[in-house]
């Protein structure tokens, strides 16, 4: 019986704390750049069976749209976009080091959009 209690408090003390889940957590995002074809997280476009993620190449960063029934492409055209931001921000912006962490591509594929839940 001694045992069994000093394996089950053993047990608690294994438990990781708040702060280490965070710590865990952000290992990934400090990580990630350093690993060339890493992938970031999955976005699901809409109601639709196609998802997008962002993938690390060597040379910086690539956005990549996925069907589900078969299917890989850009999501858009990388130098296309870097030149419009270039052009309406008034600053430099690289095509292969986008940083669009908070992007949301419509299902229509057609509009680019700074989403909602990470805006704040």
């Amino acid at each position: 019986m001694r045992l069994l209690l000093l394996l089950l408090s053993l047990c608690t003390f294994a438990q990781g704390t708040l702060d280490d889940y965070k710590r865990a957590s952000g290992l990934r995002a400090k990580f990630q750049p350093l690993m060339e074809g890493s992938a970031g997280p999955i976005r699901w476009i809409g109601k639709t069976n196609r998802f997008w993620y962002a993938r690390t190449t060597k040379d910086g960063n690539e956005f990549v749209t996925v069907d589900t029934a078969g299917g890989r492409a850009p999501s858009f055209d990388h130098e296309r976009l870097a030149k419009a931001l270039t052009e309406s921000q008034g600053r430099p912006f690289n095509a292969k080091r986008l940083a669009l962490g908070n992007l949301d591509i419509q299902a229509r594929l057609s509009k680019l959009a700074r989403s909602e839940r990470e805006r704040s």
